[in-house]
């Protein structure tokens, strides 16, 4: 994979699913449709996620363009075999991290 600059690095991500948090606070997902150098979003079958303490309610928005100034967040949600894959990938990569090495630091007497 080659770096791209900017918005031009998410071209990879048209056609999948996205969360995207704006700058009022709402909470959107749908699919990654299009997108331009200033970051505009169109995302369709998008459903806004309305939070109320520990409930939470869907509300189906069809087709939704953000602008690129109000988006916070963006973030490819994984579903099925690639949302396994990745979580055995992050295990084992915990796993790995886990492993310390404990020095007694006390002073000698």
């Amino acid at each position: 994979m080659n770096y791209m600059p900017g918005t031009a690095s998410l071209i990879e991500d048209i056609d999948k699913k996205h969360l995207v948090l704006l700058r009022d606070g709402r909470t959107l997902t749908g699919f990654l449709r299009s997108i331009d150098q200033f970051a505009n979003l169109v995302l369709h079958q998008t459903v806004e996620r309305i939070h109320v303490g520990r409930k939470y309610g869907d509300i189906p928005r069809e087709i939704f363009v953000v602008r690129g100034e109000n988006v916070v967040l963006l973030g490819e949600i994984l579903s099925g075999e690639r949302e396994r894959e990745t979580a055995l990938q992050w295990n084992a990569n915990v796993q790995r991290r886990q492993i310390c090495v404990f020095i007694d630091v006390s002073p000698e007497q």
